[in-house]
């Protein structure tokens, strides 16, 4: 929980500071351990928000490249 957590703040900051595959990167590995938490704990739903927060820092993310499609397919897992 605590990795994922960092994962995805070391990911913010790089977006804001336009290292922005770097960003991505950091995202898919913060949403990969957010994922497995989601599915080992289902009761628990914080680890449901937690990654809805991931798949909405991705679409930020994909929005800022230009990349509508993606953006388009994250922005619906977080919501």
């Amino acid at each position: 929980h605590y990795l994922a957590l960092a994962l995805s703040n070391l990911a913010a900051h790089l977006g804001e500071t336009d290292r922005m595959e770097e960003a991505e990167k950091t995202t898919r590995e913060a949403l990969a351990l957010r994922e497995g938490l989601a599915r080992e704990n289902p009761a628990d739903p914080r680890h449901r928000e937690s990654l809805g927060e991931s798949n909405s820092l991705l679409a930020a993310l994909m929005a800022r490249a230009g990349r509508a499609g993606e953006w388009e397919a994250a922005n619906r897992k977080a919501y």
